[in-house]
């Protein structure tokens, strides 16, 4: 019998073989034969699959090597040790060979944790490595990485089955191995200091609930999510002695009354807080935050033509202490408080917030855009009036991530207005300081506007210093009219509401009013991207080019990325993107830069992106979407156990929004969880969200596909055409839902009917590239390649403005895939600009190319 150790030590013994272990001094042939052992002994594959992987070439002479190798196998490990099937396909007797990958994977197969805990010694073949194979090096390390998401489902069963029998010692050391297996994950590490708790340990709990947090720190510079925090603050509150807490406590109080004191104030020192509990809502706010569920199409854009700061050396420090959760170089600036009881000035007081964040932006300091900024401070105000917070303040920073918030209040003296503006320290709870107000008459608001920005930031420069110091004077410009805000506001709230064709007039409008706001402008832009030719699109950067000394560092970021997109500049687009989230922390810029990370295929990149932001806290916590970021990232990297997680935790904080269920499905069809999947299938299928359905039904059936589970994707390929059936004449007619359907046929093994409906369809809409397209794929898998010939010259020949140029790139691709023309199908997907398409389609429309070495390489993750 011939043994194969490959998890954690690696050995090799072949019975009388004396030469067996000699192999492992020759790094490639060993190679060989763990790639041959490790999917299953008895595997058979095809000469072409390893000669690209070990020997790539047109040449004879890496045929003349793979032989060489094979025949030095048989030699060292017995002449029985390969078996052959036709003279092309070779594999390894699985009569003579084992293997402890095999065994570990039967072991968890069949639900036995503990015995597949102890075949698993460590990573697989670690510290091996073969120079130049890089196919090789990328194959070993997706085992690695499947192999340890295995164990860790082990690890997880164990602990969670010691913690039920109340064995309280072994589900500690359960969860810690699961800690030292992932430390990154704040479920791991929450479920071991529980297991402390209770095993009688919460002072080792609460040590390492703080040795987490200082590691999320060090190593991603992130903090750990809301519920990890909650369960510290409760095991502190549990299990410290009362006489500690009570001095907590009561130095917390002193500290949050030392705020409301500073920043509401009485009439003889102040005249109302900045942000509190009684603060007048504003009836012109911006009409996004009642739309916050509303998925965005571009990156957020707030911006305008700044007032220049002359650098001015004042004695206020703001402090910088470390080991908290919000970012003290980070700002937010409130809506300034409404206290003359005339609600005609509502959009006067949140000007002044919207200038100041734009100054802000012109000096590179990282600042909330004035969108998000708004729909937070509302939401803390509904939380301050309901008594479910203490300190507004320091909400509004912890909403945002800001260490520094500026709040502030707008007064009548006689017939001026008076403008109080301050500064507050939300790390530490204190208010640090605030400028001298500013008084001016009704009729002056712009230039009030405009003064109160001018000494907030020079009250900042001590702390900004190096960013403000850098604003030139040429930047100086007055904020923009009353009516042309108003202009914005209106074209601004039909944007949220998608209705960009309605938007349009209303920013034209602000332009013409003030031709040098650049906002309405960059707005503008975004919404022609969705409905106006190239040739609007145009125009705009033009007049936008013109105002480029006039723009702030976040409204270039902005540009400069419209600019590379327009250019099919990817890498140029991606550096853009950084820099506005550099500028714009926790803005959707960070939701897109991790959009089009997914898309250009560096799941890692966006997955680190996304961990700069808190999805309960914020804007966010009304996102859904960034669950959909995560999981695609996860899958795309083939960690299912974290893709199916995620999901769980989208349906528990988004329990309204669908699309959770359909990226549950998505993961529990790549584990191969049959019982589980079509358990929510049902619970799909009774969805009212037609597009849903559709999608993830037929979706589930790709994903068993693509990762070997035949005839478990044709159950569910099946079952779905039943549902498509079932539907009344007014569903079923309309062009998506055929175009699933004819899918869903092809997956059931009924690719004749499947053509028949796209034959039906492309008749009626003979120009759309999606149904085209997936004719032509379906004929040529059929073998009626002239169909399919004469569609993909029409999708060749294709220059209509209905679809984006990267789609119909990729639409090409496939179609080449499929009959056969493999380097032009790769060539075509790789000059798309989208870069990748969502992964859980492998199974359809990429499987004729999945054997093939140049689109393995594309399909690779790159980050």
């Amino acid at each position: 019998m011939i043994r194969l150790r490959a998890l954690g030590r690696i050995d090799l013994t072949a019975g009388e073989a004396a030469d067996a272990k000699a192999l492992l001094s020759q790094p490639k042939r060993f190679a060989l034969l763990c790639f041959l052992a490790i999917p299953k002994p008895g595997t058979m594959f095809r000469r072409d699959a390893l000669l690209g992987v070990f020997w790539p070439g047109d040449s004879e002479q890496p045929r003349v090597a793979l032989r060489q190798a094979l025949s030095h196998l048989r030699r060292t490990l017995g002449p029985e040790a390969l078996v052959r099937r036709g003279s092309e396909e070779i594999g390894l007797n699985p009569d003579l060979f084992w293997c402890d990958v095999e065994a570990f994977e039967k072991a968890l197969d069949a639900g036995n944790w503990s015995e597949a805990v102890k075949l698993y010694g460590g990573e697989l073949l670690k510290s091996f490595y073969v120079a130049n194979v890089p196919e090789w090096q990328r194959w070993l390390e997706a085992e690695r990485a499947r192999l340890a998401s295995r164990n860790a489902v082990a690890l997880e069963k164990l602990a969670e089955a010691a913690t039920v029998a109340g064995d309280t010692r072994a589900a500690v050391e359960w969860w810690q191995s699961l800690v030292r297996h992932d430390p990154y994950d704040s479920r791991y590490a929450m479920s071991l200091m529980e297991a402390l708790v209770r095993a009688g340990d919460p002072a080792n709990a609460l040590r390492h609930g703080q040795k987490h947090k200082d590691y999320l720190r060090e190593k991603l510079d992130i903090a750990p999510p809301q519920e990890f925090e909650s369960l510290v603050e409760r095991l502190r509150l549990e299990h410290v002695p009362e006489s500690e807490t009570s001095e907590i406590d009561d130095a917390r109080q002193d500290s949050a009354a030392e705020v409301v004191r500073r920043s509401e104030g009485s009439g003889a020192e102040r005249k109302g807080a900045s942000v509190g509990t009684d603060a007048h809502a504003s009836s012109a706010a911006l009409p996004l935050r009642s739309r916050v569920r509303r998925r965005w199409k571009s990156a957020a854009v707030i911006a305008a033509v700044t007032v220049a700061l002359v650098t001015i050396a004042v004695s206020l420090r703001i402090p910088r202490p470390s080991g908290t959760r919000l970012d003290p170089d980070h700002v937010v600036v409130a809506v300034f408080r409404n206290a003359t009881g005339d609600p005609s000035l509502d959009l006067f007081c949140e000007r002044i917030g919207h200038w100041i964040t734009q100054g802000l932006q012109h000096a590179s300091v990282p600042v909330t855009t004035w969108d998000i900024a708004v729909q937070a401070w509302e939401y803390v105000q509904e939380e301050a009036q309901a008594g479910r917070v203490r300190s507004a303040v320091r909400a509004l920073g912890e909403e945002t991530g800001s260490g520094t918030v500026i709040s502030g209040a707008v007064y009548l003296e006689g017939d001026s207005l008076e403008v109080q503006a301050d500064v507050t320290d939300a790390l530490q709870g204190r208010l640090l300081g605030s400028p001298p107000p500013i008084t001016g008459g009704r009729d002056a608001q712009r230039q009030l506007i405009g003064d109160v920005q001018q000494q907030v930031m020079v009250f900042l420069a001590a702390s900004f210093n190096d960013r403000l110091r850098g604003l030139s004077p040429n930047l100086v410009s007055e904020a923009p009219s009353f009516e042309a805000y108003q202009a914005f506001l209106r074209g601004f709230e039909l944007h949220t509401a998608l209705d960009f064709e309605g938007a349009i007039p209303h920013y034209r409008r602000a332009i013409e009013l003030d031709s040098a706001w650049a906002q309405p402008l960059i707005r503008l832009r975004t919404a022609y991207s969705q409905v106006g030719t190239r040739a609007e699109r145009d125009s705009v950067m033009f007049l936008l080019e013109r105002l480029w000394d006039r723009l702030s560092q976040y409204e270039k970021a902005v540009v400069e990325s419209f600019r590379a997109q327009d250019n099919g500049e990817r890498e140029q687009f991606l550096a853009a993107l950084r820099r506005e989230v550099e500028l714009a922390p926790g803005s959707p810029s960070v939701n897109n830069l991790a959009l089009h990370l997914n898309r250009q295929n560096r799941p890692e990149e966006a997955l680190t992106v996304l961990r700069s932001v808190d999805p309960e806290r914020g804007w966010w916590r009304h996102w859904a979407s960034y669950w959909e970021l995560v999981s695609d990232a996860y899958h795309m990297l083939g960690k299912y156990e974290k893709e199916l997680n995620a999901a769980q935790r989208c349906r528990r904080l988004q329990p309204g929004y669908p699309l959770c269920r359909a990226f549950q499905s998505r993961a529990l069809a790549a584990l191969g969880s049959v019982e589980e999947l079509n358990e929510l299938m049902h619970e799909i299928e009774n969805s009212n969200d037609l597009p849903l359905v559709r999608s993830a039904i037929v979706r589930a059936a790709e994903t068993l596909l693509a990762n070997g589970h035949v005839e478990a994707a044709r159950q569910i390929a099946e079952r779905a055409t039943v549902w498509f059936e079932d539907r009344p004449d007014a569903e079923a007619g309309t062009p998506d839902h055929r175009l699933w359907y004819g899918r869903a046929l092809f997956l059931a093994g009924r690719a004749v009917e499947s053509q028949d409906v796209f034959d039906a369809l492309v008749k009626e809409f003979p120009n759309r590239v999606d149904t085209r397209s997936t004719r032509a794929f379906v004929a040529a898998m059929r073998g009626d390649t002239i169909q399919a010939l004469e569609d993909y010259e029409w999708i060749r020949r294709y220059d209509g403005s209905e679809w984006a140029e990267d789609a119909v790139l990729w639409f090409r691709g496939i179609v080449a895939g499929a009959l056969g023309r493999r380097d032009r199908a790769v060539a075509s997907l790789s000059q798309a600009h989208r870069g990748f398409e969502v992964a859980d389609r492998i199974a359809l429309f990429y499987h004729p190319l999945r054997d093939y070495a140049p689109f393995r390489e594309w399909l690779r993750p790159k980050g």
